[in-house]
Parts: C-alpha cells; structure tokens; sequence
C-alpha cells in the first residue's frame, strides 16, 4: 500500500518559495526534495526616482524605475504628453518608448519638460506604473507678439501681450513710464498659459489718450533671472483709419480693435471683436461695406 505525505502552505508569500525536502525515516533514510516557484506581479521599489525631479535646462538627468517580481519585470518608459522621448537636447535622437530601469536624458532643455511613464511588467497581472514629473528650470524668456501696435486717439480700448516662457513661472509686471500698472478702471490684465511652461500675458488699455502713446514694458521674474519686453503703442493717423478697411486683418492687425458702424445713428465706435484670438482681427463684409459707404459719402460732399 502506498503512502502519501502532502504539505499545504496557507496564506502564500513570496519568501516562501524555494526548495522543499521530504524525508522518510526509513532505513535506509529517503528524502525527495520538491521547488515551489511563486509567479510574482510586478513591484515597483521605494528605490526609484521620487515623483518630482528639478533639474537646471543645459544639465543631464538620469530617472531610475526599479521593480521586482517572478519573473523579473521588464520596463518600458513613456511621455505623459505621447510626445517622443529625446535622449540630447539637438542631436534629435529619440524613441516614443524606451526600454530598461534608467532612462538618461543629456542637456536637457525646457522641451524635456513633461510627466514620463515607467511600466513594469512580466506576463503576471497585475502590471505596475511609476509617473515621474520632469521639472526643467530656466530664467524667463520674454517675447512681444508685436512690438508695435497702432491705435486711434480716443479708441475705446486697445490690447498688447507678451509671451513668457519660464520655469518656475514668472510674476510679470508691465510698466509705463518705468512705472507698474495695476488692473484699474484704465488698465486690465489677463493671463493665459498655454503650455506648462509658457503663458501669455494681455494688457488692455481703456479709453486711448495721448498720454497712454509710448514704450511699454513686459518684465518677467523668477528665481533664475529677469527678462523684459518692449512694446510701442502708437497714434494711428486718421487717413490709415479708413485705408485699411477692406484688408481681412482689418485696421490695425493685432491691436484688438474695429470698427463697428451703428446704422440709425451714423456713429463710429471702437470695440471688441468677440473672437477667441485678442490680436487677429477680423472685419465682415458689411462692416466693411457701411464703412466705405460712408466715406464715399464724404467724398461726395
């Protein structure tokens, strides 16, 4: 008759594994020994990256992702943003994944910037993932979408911007007449950031005087450095007023203003165009139509 000797393991853990021998005390004395092989998903360890790196633009940066388990994790690295993953700041040498515990990343510049995706796996679910935000630091970089933006005597208002790139993100001040302007029933101002690192930056000028035609400043800061703009706003002269009419940017392309023609009471007046982008104008037909309407009206007297 044959005996049997079975060995159950409750609540299985991973140091469990190995090798198990079963003895007989016979004489003379037996033993079988037996391999418990424990599959293991994938563990990725305290040893990794923290999840937020800084690191100076021009630098090299290694990002490490550590993981265990049975078999042994493969990684593979991804950007957040889908973009591709470059190795030098202009070589351009780069993949949309990459593959193993370290990805290294050599003169980094603000490009790199992004959230990057390490997975480990081995075939035993579950799959595990490490995110790791890349934070490249640099002094601010100013630039004025226009540096000179015409406007009418008396317009109802009129916009400039500024576009910043910087890490951290900047304080911005515009000044006047080396003095900062603050939001008012004269001035207003507006950001929108478009990426993580840039933003652009609106001044809006109410009710154009003589007074408000001249140089003005955009100057960013942060912990890096300081960086300035310049912007002229100047007195478009009345005839330009009308000879620009018919053109599809309109009077002052990039000045945030238009002509709107009031029928009934035969009025000119300055305003908004309502569209999303503040500095590409845009006037209709019929806008267009009234306005030389007029002036030929004018003409003829």
């Amino acid at each position: 008759m044959e005996n049997q000797w079975l060995l159950r393991i409750k609540d299985i853990q991973e140091d469990d594994s190995g090798g198990y021998i079963c003895q007989l005390n016979s004489n003379p004395i037996l033993t079988k020994t037996g391999y418990l092989n424990l599959k293991i998903p994938p563990i990725i360890l305290k040893s990794s990256t923290p999840a937020a790196v800084e690191v100076r633009e021009g630098l090299n940066v290694t990002l490490s992702c550590n993981a265990r388990g049975n078999p042994l994790p493969t990684i593979v690295w991804r950007r957040a943003d889908k973009q591709i993953i470059k190795y030098g700041k202009n070589d351009g040498y780069g993949d949309s994944v990459h593959k193993g515990p370290e990805l290294v990343l050599r003169g980094v510049s603000r490009q790199h910037m992004s959230e990057y995706i390490c997975t480990a796996s081995n075939g035993i679910f579950p799959d595990e993932s490490w995110t790791i935000k890349l934070h490249v630091l640099f002094e601010p970089v100013v630039v004025p979408q226009r540096l000179i933006v015409e406007a009418p005597l008396n317009a109802t208002f009129v916009k400039m911007a500024c576009t910043v790139e910087a890490w951290p993100r900047a304080n911005l001040v515009w000044l006047f007449q080396n003095k900062p302007l603050h939001d008012s029933e004269k001035y207003s101002t507006e950001q929108l950031v478009s990426e993580r690192y840039r933003s652009v930056h609106i001044l809006k000028i109410k009710n154009v005087k003589n007074s408000d035609f001249g140089t003005y400043k955009c100057v960013a800061n942060n912990d890096y450095g300081s960086h300035f703009g310049e912007i002229r706003l100047v007195e478009l002269p009345l005839n330009q007023q009308y000879s620009y009419v018919n053109n599809y940017h309109s009077i002052s392309e990039g000045s945030g203003i238009y002509p709107n023609i009031d029928e009934e009471n035969d009025e000119e007046e300055w305003g908004d165009t309502g569209i999303e982008n503040p500095f590409g104008i845009l006037t209709t037909t019929t806008t267009s139509s009234l306005w030389l309407q007029k002036q030929q009206a004018i003409s003829d007297k």
